[in-house]
């Protein structure tokens, strides 16, 4: 290069970084940035007329946005006015902020009431898989729910339960977008693990269970009940029909090409 000071030709610990968990590292060509992973990323609770991670945020937030969505017509989605993107794309800007603090800052920051939750839930699922929504709109909603996925979406069991819906065959960019979502949510550290081994102490319990009160059930019968009431079996089954379909595509192209 141009620097006057002799180049450096073997690498050099920097002492100053030790001890801390590095997440990443730019170098230029004369100074390099690194930044850690030692503390939780958060931007807080409170800013001034944009956060205010509470249930009257989130009420109100829902209640501007179902006013907005309500009044378009079905066939209306795809070419909603300029003023009706506005706002529906404001409201799930700002309710994504929201979900966003109120991860960041734990569960226990932001307990939404069941019917709320539900409420928000279902728009913002339809809004972001929904062929007939404007592009634009839809985007919004799938970072709100990549944002927000712990809190509206929190149950495991409410997640594979979705699965099967999302797997119809149709390969619309909405759902791909909530298929990603999904088995990313379930296949995070741990989570789909724990959730097995409870689901099998729960069958092992109500088999205990069955056989004090002398029910007499059949071992097939018995076996057929877990499958069909155990979504997440459901789910193993799913990925499992995907990917031998997935196999048998595959294995056909090959022998055409032969």
């Amino acid at each position: 290069g141009t620097t006057i000071l002799p180049s450096t030709t073997q690498a050099v610990q920097v002492s100053s970084l030790i001890g801390h968990e590095i997440r990443g590292i730019a170098c230029g060509p004369h100074h390099s940035f690194a930044w850690s992973a030692a503390q939780h990323a958060s931007i807080g609770t409170r800013i001034p007329f944009c956060l205010n991670v509470s249930i009257p945020t989130i009420e109100r937030l829902a209640g501007l946005l179902a006013v907005v969505c309500d009044g378009i017509a079905s066939e209306g989605w795809l070419n909603p006015t300029k003023d009706e993107i506005c706002l529906i794309v404001s409201c799930l800007n700002l309710l994504t902020l929201q979900l966003h603090a109120a991860v960041c800052e734990g569960d226990s920051t932001l307990v939404v009431p069941q019917p709320l939750l539900t409420n928000v839930k279902e728009r913002i699922v339809f809004l972001a898989t929904d062929p007939s929504v404007n592009t634009d709109i839809q985007l919004c909603a799938q970072n709100t729910l990549k944002s927000g996925w712990m809190i509206l979406l929190k149950e495991v069991n409410e997640r594979a339960k979705m699965l099967p819906s999302i797997c119809d065959g149709s390969e619309t960019p909405g759902q791909k977008f909530m298929f990603r979502l999904l088995i990313e949510s379930l296949l995070s550290p741990w989570e789909l693990h724990n959730s097995l081994i409870s689901a099998i102490n729960n069958e092992l319990h109500f088999e205990k269970t069955d056989e004090k009160s002398k029910k007499q059930v059949t071992e097939d019968d018995e076996d057929k009940d877990a499958l069909c009431n155990n979504p997440l079996l459901n789910l193993i089954q799913i990925l499992i029909s995907l990917h031998a379909a997935h196999c048998t595509v595959s294995s056909m192209r090959m022998q055409k090409r032969l």
